[in-house]
């Protein structure tokens, strides 16, 4: 009943608000085609290209979020990031760049294609973690998590609060860690 109401709610806000969510998409889409010169989607050739995975083609999948939206061109068919995962390559890039030793890196709900970057990357001692074991290396709950104060250089932690009922209790877990 509750999952129902919220799909109703959020069914209500898309179509209340579908001029804004249109204009917000394209200024997103904008943005990721360029970022610091790179092509997250149309490169000078009219081809797609990942920078992820390097793959290229005409384009990318569309991603069909199940309430009645369509992302065109989001999905790379080959490593099947889509733009947020794209646009964190560059930004961890960058960071990770800017470090001169090792760092220690914690990951919940892992991504499989900022997950492969990451374990491969020389500088970053890599963990995942998730409720399920058979999806990250560790089994963690993010309201109560197992290590110690001050554990980790960087958390990365996407969409992963919207499905916590305590979401207070583990933004503090991950704060502390």
């Amino acid at each position: 009943i509750i999952a129902t109401a919220a799909y109703l709610q959020y069914n209500k806000l898309i179509n209340e608000n579908k001029s804004v969510l249109n204009s917000l998409s394209s200024m997103v889409n904008g943005t990721f085609e360029v970022i610091k010169g790179f092509h997250f989607g149309v490169n000078a050739l009219k081809k797609f290209q990942c920078n992820i995975c390097s793959w290229q083609g005409n384009k990318f999948c569309d991603f069909y979020t199940g309430f009645d939206h369509v992302y065109r061109n989001a999905v790379c068919p080959s490593c099947y990031s889509h733009p947020r995962h794209r646009a964190y390559y560059v930004y961890l890039e960058q960071v990770l760049a800017k470090f001169n030793s090792n760092i220690k890196l914690l990951h919940f709900s892992p991504e499989m294609s900022i997950e492969r970057f990451l374990t491969s990357h020389p500088k970053v001692d890599y963990l995942s973690v998730d409720l399920d074991p058979a999806k990250a290396m560790r089994k963690e709950d993010i309201t109560s998590l197992s290590f110690n104060d001050a554990s980790f250089d960087i958390i990365i932690c996407m969409h992963v609060f919207e499905h916590i009922c305590d979401d207070k209790k583990a933004m503090q877990e991950v704060f502390r860690v």
